[in-house]
Order: C-alpha cells, then structure tokens, then sequence
C-alpha cells in the first residue's frame, strides 16, 4: 500500500502533529483524515470550523503543520450529496478571525508548515494578514474535471512521491498563478489547465504549500481520490518532515535542529566549515571561518605588513587586518618588524631579531659592561695599555707607566721623575761643545 511506502522514514524523522482546521466534520473530511494516520500522522480536530478559529481553540503551538480547508458549501443541488454541519453559511464565504490569522502567521514565522487549498485564494482580500501564506493568486473559478502535471523540473520533489507524471481530478478550481513575492519566491510544482495547480514556497524556517483545488465542495468527493490523498499526505510530511536530506540533523524551526539547508546532505551542523560558497557548517557564515580548506592568516594590528604568529585565523580569503606573515615579534607597533632599524639602548627589538642592541661594537660586552661601546678593542677583557689615556678594560681609568723592568731587558722603559732622556742630554751636549 502506498502509505507504507511514505512511512518508511522514521516517525522520530517528522514534527507529525497536524492540526487540521475544518470547514465540515462530515462528506469527506474522515475520509481525508484516516488517510493521514494511515501514513503514520497525528491528526487534531480544531475545536470550530475554521471561520471560527481565533488561534486559541486549539493553539497550533506544538503542532507541526496546519491543514487548512476551506470549501464547504451548506447545502448540494436538489438530489445530490447534502452535507450536513451545525453551521450557517458557506466555510468559502467567511473569514478566519484577526486573532487567527494571527496566530498563523506567528506559527509559521517559527517554523510550522501552511497548507491551504483553494478558496484561500478566493478570499485573500480578506486575510491581509495573511498575504505571505497564501501563495495562489485569483483570476477567476471553475468546477469539474481537471488534469494535474508535474512541473519536469520538480518531477522529484517530495510532494510527488508516489504519483504519477499526470492525473486527472474533480473538484472546484481556483484559476491563477502562483502569488509573486520579492524574496523567498513560489515554486510551481504543478500546474493544470485551470493554472498553477500546486505550489511551495520556504519561508524562513517554514514551508508553505498551496493547492488550486478545494475539498469538500458541492458534490465532488475530491477526498476520496487515491492521487489527492497522496498529494495531501506527501504536502503535510514535507511541511513537518525534519530531516529531508538524511544527514542525521533535523532543519530549523518546528523541528528544533541546526540543519540550515536541509535538502543538502553536505550541509549541517555536523559539516565541517568548506570554501564552497555555503555556509557549510551552518554557522551563520558563509565560507566562515576555520575551514578545512582554508588559508592560515595573521593579524596585523599595528598595519606594519608584519602578522603576529599568536593570533592565526584560518580563512577562505584574507580579512582587512590579517596578512599571510607571521614574524613581527611586537603587533603593537609599527616601527617594529623584521625590516625595522635597529636602534641601540632603547628597549626595544626594533628588527625582531631575538633582543635590543647593546653591543654596538661587537666585542661581546654590552652597554652594562662596555665603557666605550664605540671601540671594540675597549671592554673589560680588553689589556690595559699604559699611559694612551684610554680606559681599555674598563676599571675605570688609564693605568701609570710601570717603574718595573715587566719585560727583563734590563731597560725598565722609564725614567725618574723631573729627569730628562738620555738622548736629549747628548743632544745638548755637542751642542755646546760646538759654540765652544
């Protein structure tokens, strides 16, 4: 039997609740209803018909999809089917409350699925508050018979499980086309000769879906028929259906998952971040960050062109403010970076190469230890040498000319205090011998 061919997913894998908003109890709403538990659906009766129900009796809080119809007439032609119902007037003829349009339109703002048939069209000037629900828009009316097609395009759209490519059908029709919106547009699944016949729109969380034809109208059992059960079967599993695509996450809204774009497996919470174009992961972001696709960047607060190795991002394509290098050893200033000049005593490791310049002349002794480090032939493992007025090991001054012979040539190098050198002696010398 088909229904158990469209219950082979899982019950845990549907939002299945249906409240089903009725325009008669009687003809052939039963026959619809048992058609969906039969496919595994729970199925509550609102309290009142539907031009009755102001979104408290019952609330649709908690349920997964509203079945709305909307086509009983009071009473059938002389000695044809008479429809039965404690209720006066046509359910066509007569607006839902503001208070449940409202509650609608707020049920599916969180995510709970819409199905409406026709008439919805028929009284849309009476449901304002509605406009974005009601997805079929009116040119005119029809009754009789009608042959339905798939769009070949949609031929596998789940509201096409189990039917055939075509089939005829009786019943009122709305004559139109799908309503035109500025986002989140309507989806022709099928049309008829009388127009659009079914149509779908994702509406944020929620899905919507509209049928041309109505149920319970005049003395058409349109419910009865096999294709138009499985039709409104398939509609309200794919408005409460939570996991389409079967990748384990259930889709947002009504279903309480994180599946952003459930019908595409590689796409969910579970997914890893890709630079694909998508929100692969389903964080909000499109080719977000940390994908495993991606380039590691660096961020570059001081702007110097120099990223700081301890603030990696991995990016799809590099942000204002992040560069592919990772050497500046100081983000917070510009002047430093592996090509800044270094400038000595100042604290700072102007070109990132391990530390301050202190060493300027490079003997090895710094600026705590070198007394001169302009000299590299001065600092404290330097030999003093005596009398050149230089401080060469820096212990703070020249040293004295020695008085010892240091080297033992028997020439202690010095003379006495106040004495001249030997040679000047005998420079003055022949010098008088020479007037004498």
């Amino acid at each position: 039997m088909w229904f158990t061919a469209l219950w082979a997913l899982s019950p845990s894998a549907y939002a299945n609740d249906v409240l089903l908003l009725w325009d008669t109890q009687q003809q052939d709403t039963p026959t619809l209803v048992k058609a969906l538990e039969a496919a595994g659906l729970d199925v509550t009766w609102a309290d009142v018909p539907e031009w009755e129900w102001d979104g408290t009796n019952p609330s649709p809080d908690g349920f997964g999809t509203v079945l709305h119809l909307d086509g009983a007439e009071p009473d059938a032609k002389k000695g044809q089917k008479k429809y039965y119902y404690n209720y006066k007037g046509a359910a066509w003829d007569q607006p839902m409350p503001i208070e449940g349009q409202q509650a609608l339109v707020d049920f599916v703002a969180a995510g709970g699925g819409y199905i409406h048939e026709e008439w919805m069209a028929y009284e849309f000037g009476d449901h304002g508050l509605m406009a974005d629900l009601i997805l079929l828009r009116r040119t005119s009316g029809d009754e009789g018979k009608a042959t339905v097609t798939v769009a070949k395009e949609q031929a596998k759209h789940p509201l096409w499980d189990e039917l055939p490519p075509s089939f005829a059908m009786q019943s009122g029709f709305n004559i139109g086309s799908a309503a035109v919106f500025a986002k989140d547009p309507v989806t022709v699944v099928a049309t008829s000769d009388r127009g659009d016949a079914v149509v779908v729109r994702e509406l944020g969380d929620a899905r919507i879906v509209g049928f041309h034809h109505t149920g319970n109208y005049l003395y058409y059992d349109t419910f009865t028929d096999p294709n138009v059960q499985q039709l409104i079967v398939n509609a309200v599993l794919w408005t409460t259906q939570c996991d389409v695509d079967g990748d384990g996450d259930d889709r947002t809204g009504v279903c309480g998952g994180d599946d952003c774009a459930d019908d595409d497996a590689g796409i969910s919470s579970f997914e890893d971040e890709q630079c694909d174009g998508f929100d692969t992961d389903c964080d909000g972001t499109v080719d977000g960050p940390d994908p495993v696709d991606g380039t590691t960047s660096y961020a570059d607060t001081d702007g110097d062109g120099y990223g700081d190795a301890a603030a990696a991002v991995v990016m799809c394509a590099a942000a204002d403010g992040y560069v592919a290098d990772a050497s500046d050893c100081d983000d917070t200033n510009g002047d430093v970076h592996p090509d800044g000049v270094e400038v000595a005593y100042d604290g700072l490791d102007n070109d990132c190469d391990g530390g301050d310049l202190t060493d300027v002349d490079g003997d090895g002794y710094g600026i705590d230890e070198d007394c001169d480090d302009d000299d590299a032939a001065v600092n404290p493992g330097a030999t003093e040498l005596a009398g050149d007025g230089i401080d060469n090991d820096c212990d703070d001054g020249d040293a004295e000319p020695s008085m010892d012979d240091d080297d033992g040539d028997g020439d202690c190098g010095c003379q006495s205090p106040g004495s001249a050198p030997a040679w000047l002696l005998i420079a003055a010398l022949g010098l008088v011998r020479r007037r004498a």
